[in-house]
């Protein structure tokens, strides 16, 4: 009978997810369909591995991997070369699964669904702490899924400019009807900031499944989101809490096989706070086709044990990435402990706390070089820049650093990307509007939103 229940709610969603978002696809649900009514079928809404998948185009934009020109000339699918050229390809055709877009906005109505049928459910049966729970779990996939979108096809955050700067649109509704309209920044994260606070208030201490959020996954995003909206002092909060339960451990390096396939175990990983993957939709991010850019790969010191952990050199010499904390080839992207010493480190550096911002990078370290290294003692004034290009090596390959290239730049780093694309040069300048990535075109001609300008 749970069988039955769960598939005709998910058939349910899928289809009613499509047509939730007809302002952006231009699909109606079928309104004969079960409505969910019951805490089983609100979890169940929330279920599934595609709720937790996160949208890869910055991963694809972010610069840290290369493909080789005969696997360029084999990408069949127009938006992935297009992503990967840094070209504009507002067209989106499907490749091996929805797009970020399509994938996060769906994810939201799943989330909003849920949430409906819990006000309706806690109406006429009370508040448990079961439905709490649910509650907490559809706010944080609301919060998580916005702010990805955010980090993606918003304008960079200005906490100085954040009211005149384009957001997203922000689906806080189940009807499919409702108008949609581009929020500006300062919305767009008041809510993301609003939802995920609220979670962290209803969601247990730990996780109950690796897939489903407790307060530390919650507390984990909103250091991250407050590190992105440059709101040192609450990133440096969030990051501490996470940091100061006891309920998680670091990893240390040199008690793992690191030359394994996949030396993580998602099972008994100590590090995580929640099951979150990129999404596998692009060939050009396949475990067999991407390959490690060599600057990066380098920067890794002989010593350092995520050299052996995350890559190993294919027989051709390019630099194969294993994948990440999930122990498998798929691309992890949740919160992790690391994340919260780096994020510790790097805000306490900011405000000048170099004792602080030194311990916390030392406190990572030590679990990631090999056990007779000494750390070497970093001025005050190197502190930061050290910090950030630990960052860039601890969370490689996480959908990450796209959105800390934008961040940064913000702050004056002037980052720019290049590749070489079958001998042809491609830059990708400091703050150039194509870090904005264009809304599909198909969005614009059915909403009518604001496209990102060019």
């Amino acid at each position: 009978m749970k069988t039955f229940i769960f598939k005709t709610i998910a058939v349910s969603i899928l289809i009613a997810a499509l047509g939730g978002c007809s302002s952006f696809l231009d699909v109606k649900p079928d309104e004969k369909l079960t409505v969910p009514n019951t805490l089983l079928d609100f979890l169940a809404i929330l279920n599934g591995t595609e709720i937790n998948l996160g949208p890869s185009e910055g991963e694809i934009m972010a610069g840290d991997y290369y493909v080789s020109d005969e696997d360029f000339q084999a990408l069949f699918c127009e938006s992935d070369i297009d992503t990967y050229s840094w070209k504009d390809s507002p067209f989106i055709q499907k490749c091996d699964g929805d797009d970020g877009w399509t994938q996060n906005y769906t994810n939201i109505y799943r989330a909003n669904v849920a949430l409906e049928g819990l006000d309706e459910f806690e109406s006429s049966k009370g508040i448990s702490e079961q439905s709490s729970t649910i509650r907490g779990h559809a706010l944080f996939m609301r919060a998580v899924n916005h702010f990805e979108l955010a980090v993606i096809w918003g304008e960079p955050y200005d906490p100085v400019d954040a009211e005149n700067r384009l957001g997203i649109p922000l689906k806080t509704i189940a009807d499919f009807n409702e108008k949609s309209i581009r929020s500006n920044l300062a919305y767009t994260f008041a809510q993301i900031l609003k939802d995920l606070e609220m979670a962290a208030e209803l969601l247990p201490l730990q996780r109950q499944t690796n897939r489903w959020p407790g307060k530390y996954a919650a507390w984990g995003y909103l250091a991250r989101v407050y590190l992105y909206m440059q709101d040192f002092e609450k990133a440096m909060f969030y990051a501490e809490q996470c940091l100061s339960g006891g309920h998680h451990a670091l990893i240390n390096f040199n008690t793992i096989d690191v030359s394994a396939n996949y030396p993580f175990n998602l099972n008994s990983n100590t590090e995580f706070f929640v099951a979150r993957n990129l999404t596998t939709a692009y060939y050009s991010l396949n475990i067999n086709v991407r390959k490690i850019d060599t600057d990066l790969y380098n920067s890794y010191i002989q010593d350092d044990l995520r050299k052996l952990a995350f890559f190993r050199i294919n027989t051709d010499g390019s630099i194969r990435f294993k994948g990440g904390q999930s122990g498998s080839g798929s691309l992890f992207s949740g919160p992790t402990l690391g994340e919260m010493y780096l994020i510790a480190a790097e805000t306490h550096a900011r405000n000048k706390n170099y004792g602080k911002a030194r311990m916390y990078l030392n406190d990572l370290l030590k679990n990631r070089m090999k056990s007779d290294y000494i750390l070497p003692h970093i001025a005050d004034e190197e502190i930061l820049d050290e910090i950030l290009l630990e960052r860039r090596k601890e969370l490689v390959m996480r959908g990450i650093r796209f959105g800390d290239i934008k961040r940064l730049n913000e702050l004056g780093a002037n980052i720019g990307l290049k590749r070489i694309i079958m001998g042809e040069e491609h830059i990708l300048p400091p703050n150039d509007p194509r870090f904005n990535l264009l809304i599909p075109e198909s969005v614009i001609r059915i909403s009518g939103l604001v496209q990102n300008k060019r």
